[in-house]
Order: structure tokens, then sequence, then C-alpha cells
């Protein structure tokens, strides 16, 4: 007896995930669900990885991605165009001549012959192949790097 009271020996049960008197732990179809919540996390994850991956297209530098938008909303627009080697002539809505062409280190936009915008600088080389509904566009930077994109042509 301690201040009163009767003390009495009380056994303490462990808890066992063998002993079948244990009803704690989980049943087997919690196990399932539980697997195959997990399963299903895990075949989303890789469509969604493959998607937040950088494709090729988006390794190039901005500014030539732009080049090529340029370019295909200018003959998109135009009423006509004329491919050389080394130059794109395109005549638009407007029955002006657009010149775009490598001048020095960069490759330029000129209407009528006046004036000139940059499209594009620290270019080494510049050079367009028509085909039947497509063109090319090779451009090799100072820095060696090369690029080619394709220009769908429109039917004029």
């Amino acid at each position: 007896m301690r201040n009163g009271k009767i003390l009495t020996k009380t056994k303490k049960k462990f808890v066992s995930m063998i002993s079948p008197e244990c009803e704690e732990g989980f049943t087997l179809l919690e196990v399932m669900i539980s697997l195959a919540t997990i399963m299903l996390i895990l075949s989303l994850v890789t469509p969604i990885l493959s998607i937040l991956s950088f494709h090729t297209e988006y390794e190039q530098p901005l500014a030539v991605r732009q080049l090529r938008n340029f370019l295909q909303e200018e003959l998109n627009q135009s009423r006509s165009y004329t491919f050389t080697k080394q130059a794109l002539t395109i005549i638009d809505k407007d029955k002006r001549q657009v010149l775009i062409e490598k001048d020095g280190n960069v490759i330029k936009r000129t209407v009528d012959g006046r004036g000139y915008e940059f499209l594009l600088q620290n270019v080494r080389n510049l050079s367009f192949e028509k085909e039947v509904y497509t063109a090319d566009i090779k451009v090799v930077m100072e820095n060696e790097e090369r690029y080619e994109e394709h220009l769908h042509l429109p039917g004029k």
C-alpha cells in the first residue's frame, strides 16, 4: 500500500503483428488499394517529366526561333516571293519589295531599298534552299553553331 492506495501489478500487453488476436494492421484490400494508388502516381510521373524536359527545338537561341517565325509570317502575308542562295525577296500585300539577306555579320530586312532592320546578329553564313512546298534556312553563327529551319511555302 502506498499513500492509502492498493497497488496491483498489471501486465502490459504488447501488440504483435504475428498474434492472431491483433486487430491492428492493414487488411489485404487496404494494401492492394495503396499499391494501386502508388502505381497510378508513378505511371503519371514519366509523361509529366517528359513534358517538362527541354526538347531540341528549345535548345536553339530564342533569336533563331524568332527569325524563323518572322520569316514564316512574312511569307504567309506576301503576294509573291523569290529565293536565291543568299537572299529572300518578298513582295508584300502593299506591293513593297522586302529583301532579307546577310550583310556583314547580320541578317537584315530592307523595304523598297530604304532603311533596314536587323533580324539576327553574329551570323557567319546564311543560305536558303527552296523545295516544292518548303524552304530550308541554314544559319551558321560566328561561334560555329549551326541551325536549320523549315518554312512552309504558301500556295500562290
